[in-house]
């Protein structure tokens, strides 16, 4: 069994992706995989709570999000248009721009993901797809219910071991009736 260590660096980073999935069961991921791919335009709004080892208090950044899906784009398998508090971030398969409001800055990057806010829906859905082939790294928890509504409940974990850090996300997906 994997040892973590929670020394240098501690990211917990929660995500409310709303996505419809029929009943949770071993298919799950793959269900909600293929349904995210399968849509050709994506708005939503992300929840990021953040923690490093020298914070004593989470931060919190409201995202919202707007996603368009392309299986030809090589990083992520889509653009994306992601706007935050204080930052916006626009990937469009080439480069990524990053402005940053509170100091009027800019930063343009051919990596799609510059930090936890660029992880869009490509990105989780792309972990989701690596991280279901090993069981160890993500596991389905007890349903979890938000506003009386039901979302499956999913954690993935990540340990860098290099950096030495450990990365615990959770994704809830949205529940219909099937």
């Amino acid at each position: 069994m994997m040892k973590f260590f929670r020394s240098s660096l501690f990211y917990l980073i929660t995500y409310l992706l709303f996505v419809n999935i029929g009943s949770v069961n071993g298919q799950t991921l793959q269900e909600s995989i293929q349904r995210i791919r399968s849509l050709k335009n994506i708005s939503y709004t992300d929840v990021v709570r953040t923690k490093f080892s020298f914070q004593e208090d989470f931060s919190v950044d409201t995202l919202s999000s707007h996603v368009l899906p392309t299986p030809e784009e090589a990083q992520t398998g889509g653009c994306y248009l992601i706007k935050g508090g204080n930052n916006s971030y626009a990937f469009d398969g080439n480069k990524l721009i990053s402005l940053n409001y509170a100091d009027s800055t800019y930063k343009i990057q051919k990596e799609s993901v510059s930090g936890q806010h660029t992880r869009s829906l490509l990105y989780w859905t792309n972990v989701l797809e690596k991280s279901a082939k090993q069981s160890n790294r993500v596991r389905l928890l007890a349903d979890t219910l938000i506003n009386n509504t039901s979302y499956a409940h999913i954690e993935v974990i990540d340990y860098d071991s290099i950096a030495a850090f450990l990365k615990i996300s959770y994704i809830f997906l949205y529940k219909t009736s099937s």
